[in-house]
């Protein structure tokens, strides 16, 4: 399980990383559910119109990354035990 979740963290950490990345060169982050843009559609602040929560959630999005890749490179190489999974 160890190796499962040592490969699989990383690849969301360098997921979330580069959603942060994207959204920082355009200007605006996606945030929430997509649905198919259906009655509310997906929220996406930008830097312009709302700068505190284009802020909060790039920071949520950096941190988040960096912890999972972190994290996971930790359990493949044996740092950190493996979450235990039910």
């Amino acid at each position: 399980m160890h190796i499962f979740q040592g490969l699989l963290l990383p690849l969301f950490g360098i997921g979330l990383l580069i959603v942060a990345w994207r959204g920082w060169r355009a200007g605006a982050l996606p945030v929430g559910p997509d649905i198919r843009q259906g009655p509310f559609g997906q929220y996406r602040p930008n830097r312009r119109d709302n700068f505190l929560a284009f802020h909060f959630f790039f920071l949520l999005y950096v941190v988040s990354g960096f912890w999972l890749l972190v994290f996971g490179l930790g359990v493949l190489f044996g740092k950190y035990a493996p979450l235990p999974l039910n």
